[in-house]
């Protein structure tokens, strides 16, 4: 049997507003309401009700149907914030506390039916081996201190695993297990070659993790899923740990580190173009990018090759830099690479 609590640790869009002393109730299905009498008459035992409140007059009639659902035994109550009620009030929560009936919220630009659907889905799952499975790796995955869940399905520190993303909900049959979550689906291969993964993933477009086990997973399972975001244009099948000095800033997976390490590197020019409008970020980038040829970098921008070269000089000034020392122009790329990474996780 299936507990809310399950739904709640592997549903990212769900917040708790009360009743978390209700979350060991056993939910069997999903159920769309919008308005007292479809609450009142149809919602069943075990259900977890969910709302826009399209239907509902105003904050009293909401807190009517949610006490209707708990006298129906709903296991719980989801509602989307919106246009119709922009909060839960206090006596909801408080009812939710006193009677451990979980109302749980999400917000306006999230899709209901998808969050039902993925509930369904987990409770179909539960009741097979490989749902059993895919429901562990995603507990693991979103909540690190789950480990344990991966150990009683018979996973230890020797199993070695990949994770592949891919966008959208396409899951592959050959993978050993599989979830979904912020619009990519996960696939997990257990102690396979990365010939053997290629080939099951048939050249889609997916994003492979590098080797890891389960003291690593969680960890593993955030750095792919920003790669995916990184790279998402890519097409194809992308390991990796075949994208370079990606591969080690994208494992730091910490934004803030991120963005520090390029504020000390190109922080000054990017602060000099923001108040001037020189273009030297953007002049240096585009440099580096063509092999440092004065020529081929005058040709993009549309400017005298000499301008490149009178910006370069002021950039090294600014910077405090050779842009011919190798260590010089390995850490402006990584700083351009970190920037770029800390934009789209």
């Amino acid at each position: 049997m299936t507990k809310l609590r399950e739904v709640f640790e592997t549903e990212r869009d769900l917040t708790l507003a009360g009743g978390k002393n209700g979350l060991d109730n056993i939910i069997e299905l999903t159920h769309m309401a919008e308005n007292m009498e479809i609450c009142r008459d149809f919602v069943r035992e075990n259900e977890l009700v969910f709302t826009t409140g399209s239907g509902l007059r105003d904050e009293n009639e909401l807190f009517n149907f949610v006490k209707t659902a708990h006298k129906n035994r709903a296991c719980g109550v989801v509602i989307n914030f919106g246009p119709y009620f922009p909060n839960v009030s206090n006596a909801i929560i408080k009812f939710a506390d006193d009677n451990a009936f979980p109302v749980f919220t999400c917000t306006w630009e999230v899709r209901m039916p998808d969050i039902m659907y993925r509930v369904s889905c987990l409770i179909e799952g539960e009741k097979t081996t490989v749902g059993r499975k895919s429901i562990a790796f995603k507990t693991a995955a979103l909540h690190p201190e789950r480990i344990d869940i991966l150990r009683s399905e018979g996973y230890g520190e020797n199993t070695k695993l990949r994770i592949a993303v891919t966008p959208g909900g396409y899951a592959y049959g050959d993978s050993d297990a599989s979830f979904g979550t912020d619009g990519f689906t996960f696939n997990i291969f257990i102690n396979r070659p990365k010939k053997s993964i290629a080939e099951a993933l048939n050249n889609s477009t997916a994003f492979v993790s590098g080797e890891c086990n389960i003291n690593s997973y969680s960890k593993c399972f955030a750095v792919t899923e920003n790669f995916a975001r990184v790279f998402a244009n890519k097409d194809g099948v992308n390991f990796i740990e075949d994208s370079g000095i990606y591969y080690m800033l994208l494992s730091l997976n910490d934004k803030t580190l991120l963005n520090f390490y390029a504020d000390s590197v190109i922080g000054k020019i990017e602060k000099i173009d923001k108040n001037n409008k020189n273009e030297l970020v953007k002049t240096l980038k585009t440099y580096l990018d063509n092999k440092k040829s004065l020529s081929a970098a005058a040709g993009i921008l549309s400017v005298h090759k000499n301008t490149v070269n009178n910006k370069i000089k002021k950039i090294e000034n600014a910077l405090n830099i050779d842009i011919s020392d190798p260590n010089d122009e390995l850490n402006v790329r990584c700083a351009f690479i970190a920037r770029e990474i800390s934009e789209k996780i």
